[in-house]
């Protein structure tokens, strides 16, 4: 699965949507400082998409790197 993950600069999770990985690339309109990263998760299960993803909007954030997002949980300042 692929998650579009909509962000402030912070790394705050406004947002967050799963698709399957070989879907095309969802568009995202953003509000003003907002940002959109898109996460690779091939341990999500279509039958747990729904809970799992409240979980993460609950528990992390977007890793602010410069090449790509990682989701990481809220309170870390690093990826792994």
């Amino acid at each position: 699965m692929r998650l579009t993950v909509v962000h402030d600069i912070q790394g705050n999770i406004a947002s967050i949507a799963a698709s399957p990985k070989d879907s095309p690339v969802m568009y995202v309109e953003l509000a003003a400082g907002q940002r959109v990263a898109e996460v690779d998760a091939p341990e999500l299960k279509p039958e747990h998409v729904s809970a799992h993803l409240r979980k993460l909007i609950k528990d992390h954030r977007v890793a602010i790197e410069p090449t790509e997002g990682k989701l990481i949980k809220i309170g870390s300042r690093t990826a792994k």
